[in-house]
């Protein structure tokens, strides 16, 4: 996999990230007001400290904000991907970037970089806002420049800051509660949403003042202050300071958690004895993750998901974990040992790859193929054998991808494509309720897989001069939107749409154009013409 480079404690103020070209992505947006922003000045090229040049930036906080800083920027074959660590926190510093692509061909000479925020707003990505000025180093083009929100862009955004103000005012015939308000589990109230008022009820008391609340719409529990987000019936808070024991409920949770637990679970006790791999559930966004121990201490607990590498291997309080009943009942026998120890085995090069085995059993995929539309920003590097899958190739049920979680690689399998070319996944880790539909843009493959599906697809000649592709050298620098005109023995020519042809030799090509054109029967040419 490729690896980024930190520089520890005496630079701990430089970034350092690696970057990739991509497809086209959309213009970034102005920054909303309670965004963060900085100056970036100085950009400027330095001998790198292990793998050759490196393009170095100063950069300064001007304003503190909400958001995740990330890198962002463009050459001139196109926009850049940026893998690296965000700038969150501290106030000027160096960031310094490296193309672990270039095989130690260097920088390129036309580049821009600027910083961006996520537009992540009321559940919905609408792309990045510009929170930067543009650094340049010779001619990548135009200067990027923010563009204007459109107005549902502007209405999210304006929805998406009531999320943490509290509703004025309160529903009629209700009151706020209050310190000395009695609140039970169980006991239906109105609970803020949006700056709205909404059905919840009461699931658990914090000892921050803070209460556990499940609205009825929603599947998750969410923490709110006691005070200004919360409003009671009168007579309903009466009865439960009359008789607290009327009110109950079935929903139970970790403490401070969000997700119920099923019926079969319960939270772990600290006093409880762990056998290496004893499988645990944890919180995984909306839904429960199985892990698998691989250190227990008093306080935390270090797990694995089954077949990652260890260098994945990840600290968590003991209170984030439940247990299945199950487990608990057969965890003491003898046999559990051996079994619970196979859970955390990895044999380098044998399993822990991002990528589902293309033997894995899929279960047929006989589900409907409208899928949810999922966006997951790629914010790490690609692994080397890798490559976002191509744009023209044709992606059976049951082929092996990896999408980017939680800054690692999933596995994930292909359930079936789209009209548009988006895909139709299943992850593999969880059930079928994440089964979703991505882009291409936002999912990898490993080049042994490419290979084998374009030879299993025996793509034409006919069928090339058809498709509009992205072909590339070598180095993966140049690229280049085209059609397949035709092929000699030695050299291939192509058409791009404004109509200009260009012939080169197969050689200099990528090695999966290589593969593609193999296919191909050359053109013979007539010696006697």
């Amino acid at each position: 996999m490729l690896k980024l480079r930190f520089v520890g404690f005496a630079f701990a103020l430089s970034v350092y990230s690696s970057w990739c070209v991509v497809a086209q992505e959309r213009q970034p947006m102005v920054a909303p007001d309670d965004a963060p922003s900085y100056s970036l000045s100085n950009i400027r090229t330095e001998s790198g400290r292990f793998f050759g040049e490196e393009l170095v930036i100063d950069y300064k906080r001007t304003r503190a904000g909400y958001g995740s800083v990330q890198i962002a920027g463009k050459t001139a074959n196109g926009p850049l991907q940026v893998f690296g660590f965000p700038i969150d926190n501290k106030e000027s510093g160096t960031l310094r970037l490296e193309n672990r692509f270039s095989m130690g061909r260097g920088l390129p000479s036309n580049i821009e970089i600027y910083l961006i925020v996520s537009a992540y707003w009321v559940g919905k990505q609408y792309g990045a806002c510009m929170v930067s000025n543009a650094v340049r180093l010779g001619n990548p083009g135009d200067v990027t420049t923010p563009r204007q929100w459109t107005g549902d862009e502007r209405a999210a955004y304006e929805k998406n800051k009531l999320f943490k103000i509290p509703p004025t005012g309160l529903p009629n015939g209700f009151e706020a509660v209050a310190g000395g308000t009695t609140l039970v589990p169980g006991m239906p109230i109105k609970a803020g949403w949006y700056g709205d008022w909404l059905d919840a009820q009461v699931v658990q008391l914090n000892s921050d003042d803070t209460v556990a609340v499940k609205y009825d719409a929603m599947p998750s529990v969410i923490q709110r202050p006691r005070a200004q987000w919360l409003a009671v019936d009168p007579d309903v808070a009466q009865r439960a300071n009359a008789n607290p024991s009327e009110f109950s409920t079935s929903i139970r949770i970790l403490a401070g958690g969000s997700i119920p637990l099923p019926d079969d679970a319960v939270a772990l006790e600290p006093s409880l004895k762990l056998l290496v791999g004893t499988p645990l559930m944890i919180e995984q966004g909306t839904q429960w993750q199985t892990v698998y121990v691989v250190n227990a201490e008093p306080t935390k607990i270090k797990v694995r998901v089954k077949g990652q590498k260890p260098v994945f291997d990840r600290d968590h309080a003991l209170a984030k974990f439940a247990i299945k009943n199950e487990t608990l009942a057969v965890m003491t026998k003898p046999e559990s040992v051996a079994e619970y120890a196979a859970n955390v085995a990895y044999a380098e090069g044998t399993s822990g790859s991002a990528f589902p085995s293309k033997d894995t059993p899929t279960g047929g995929f006989a589900r409907p193929a409208s899928k949810p539309v999922k966006n997951y920003t790629v914010s790490i590097a690609v692994p080397k054998g890798a490559l976002f899958v191509p744009a023209d190739l044709r992606i059976e049920a049951g082929t092996p991808l990896a999408g980017c979680w939680a800054s690692k690689w999933n596995p994930i399998t292909a359930i079936s494509e789209n009209d548009d070319g988006t895909l139709n996944v299943h992850w593999d880790a969880y059930s079928d309720a994440w089964d979703c539909c991505m882009s291409r843009q936002q999912l990898i493959i490993e080049e042994k897989t490419v290979r084998r599906l374009r030879a299993k697809s025996g793509a034409t000649a006919e069928d090339l001069t058809k498709t509009l592709r992205t072909w590339s050298d070598t180095s993966g620098q140049h690229k280049v939107e085209a059609r397949f005109v035709r092929k000699t023995a030695t050299d291939v020519t192509i058409k791009t749409d404004a109509g200009r042809e260009i012939t080169m030799a197969i050689a200099k090509l990528s090695s999966e154009d290589q593969e593609l054109l193999a296919g191909i029967q050359a053109v013979v040419e007539n010696p006697f013409e």
